[in-house]
């Protein structure tokens, strides 16, 4: 509606449509964002989302500004700034003293019936105010605005011209990347690199359809593209709930439910639930199954240690999880884990340590053999999936819808401070959920695969290096990432039903 002069005379009024966006922001913060390549110039742009008020439009009225539904109508607004300015300081008086010459155009637009054009604002000279606190910045990724008009997206951490150069690489890295599709009749949840040539793939049906006896593992040939089935659920006597692949790719773990498993815990009087009651273990080399001795655990999270001696499980509702010796030696049980329900579990491929996310962000690492480790808060909010370094002592963890970081862990302890910080943003620049996190072999490089369809990676054997390679072509939620052996590979798995091979060189 309203832009600087500089931007309408270039005719680029409608890319802040595109940029300015984002939940309303508190009193004391402002979204930042750059903008490179445009027309007039590289661009910063500094913008706070707020609850329009109705007086804004007709001083005689009160309360916020709604729609004809009743919905809420926000406000975006604030400075245009020529050049990088990364290090410019933005106040509420600033941002204030922008509303008030705004709101004659606002009370104009809002008698407009037809398409108008933008109203051009005059350009002054910025300076911060004096003896007035500076808003705190919510950092947006930067916009890279190509020839081929292409946008890039990635953060801002870094200085403006290391981010120019290097996300100009990244696209065209991102439009080399050719893919093959390999199609399923059930949405893929699961997919592994067993070699180079074959990935196991664990698909199911839609949840809202009541024949979960259809869950079936397939291994992948790609050179063939035959698809032979491994492990198949059996109509009420078993379904397939998650797979993990050992270190040595022969053992496959599967977590399994029964209809007709016993639950002390049910509420339904033939003490009857629908819940995972035992743990399988399939060799892939002699196509054996055998279930572990004493059930394996009650849930569907599951992890096996690097000497494939052990099974840590996690119950529904569980605050510590179990081990479960896979050839017969007992199982041990677990305390002083988690306050909150656990959400996730992860084996390392480089020692025998595996780790156990919640619901509250708290993550915990153990050793198989020496049991707890340590632990460490890592979001406010649930974590959502975690992976091991297969090189070194470093995990790699999601939550907060898509923010990722980076640990290093001793044998006593998580280092405090994330040695890597990232977040994987959709193409609108919106934060989308991690579903599946994977490093590749030589631990410089891991996938994030979106809950929006899309894939990210990201190399960080830069250190802190924020850029990303993007990957769209599935068409629904991307739940798994695989690299292959050789590093040339990733298959991505979806709920669109196709497990995708990206040639990565």
């Amino acid at each position: 509606m309203v832009a600087p002069d500089f931007m309408c005379q270039a005719n680029i009024a409608s890319l802040l449509a595109k940029v300015a966006e984002g939940e309303p922001t508190n009193d004391d913060s402002v979204y930042y964002r750059e903008i490179h390549g445009s027309k007039v110039d590289d661009l910063t742009i500094i913008y706070r989302v707020s609850e329009a008020q109705a007086r804004d439009v007709n001083p005689e009225l009160d309360g916020a500004l709604k729609d004809s539904f009743g919905r809420e109508i926000y406000f975006i607004e604030g400075i245009v700034v020529k050049g990088l300015k990364l290090s410019t300081s933005v106040t509420s008086e600033n941002i204030d003293i922008n509303h008030q010459q705004l709101i004659n155009d606002y009370r104009n637009f809002w008698e407009w019936v037809s398409p108008q054009p933008s109203i051009a604002s005059e350009s002054a000279f910025f300076e911060p105010i004096e003896d007035n606190a500076v808003l705190n910045h919510i950092d947006l990724p930067a916009y890279f605005i190509s020839s081929k008009k292409q946008l890039v997206l990635t953060s801002t951490s870094q200085s403006s011209s290391e981010l120019k150069e290097e996300n100009s690489d990244a696209l065209n890295k991102q439009i080399s990347i050719p893919s093959t599709s390999y199609d399923f009749d059930r949405e893929v949840h699961q997919c592994f690199f067993l070699n180079d040539t074959k990935v196991l793939v664990y698909f199911r049906v839609d949840p809202l359809v009541i024949c979960p006896h259809d869950h079936k593992v397939v291994c992948l040939d790609l050179n063939t593209k035959d698809k032979t089935d491994l492990i198949s659920g059996e109509v009420g006597k078993r379904s397939i709930e998650r797979i993990c692949l050992a270190s040595n790719k022969q053992i496959l773990v599967s977590s399994n439910r029964s209809p007709f498993g016993k639950d002390e815990n049910s509420s339904s009087p033939l003490n009857v639930s629908f819940r995972s009651c035992f743990t399988k273990v399939f060799n892939l080399e002699d196509k054996s199954e055998k279930t572990v001795p004493e059930g394996g655990g009650g849930g569907e999270l599951i992890a096996i240690s690097k000497d494939c001696k052990w099974v840590a499980n996690a119950t529904d509702n569980a605050l510590n999880p179990e081990l479960f010796d896979i050839k017969g030696g007992g199982k041990i049980s677990l305390s002083g884990g988690h306050n909150k329900k656990i959400t996730i579990l992860a084996a390392s491929l480089y020692d025998n340590t595996f780790a156990s996310g919640d619901e509250s962000g708290f993550i915990r690492l153990w050793d198989f053999n020496t049991l707890s480790i340590g632990g460490l808060e890592i979001f406010k909010a649930p974590i959502d999936v975690i992976a091991f370094s297969p090189k070194n002592k470093l995990l790699v963890c999601s939550g907060n819808k898509g923010e990722i970081k980076v640990f290093r862990y001793e044998s006593d302890k998580i280092i405090k401070e994330p040695q890597i910080e990232l977040t994987h943003f959709r193409v609108n620049g919106k934060k989308s959920k991690v579903n599946a996190l994977a490093f590749s072999c030589n631990g410089k490089m891991f996938a994030s695969a979106g809950d929006d369809g899309s894939i990210r990676l990201w190399d960080i054997s830069k250190g802190q290096s924020q850029d990303s390679q993007l990957l769209s072509e599935h068409d629904k939620r991307v739940m798994s990432v695989s690299f292959s052996p050789n590093g040339k590979l990733l298959a991505s798995g979806s709920k669109d039903k196709t497990v995708r091979i990206w040639q990565l060189s």
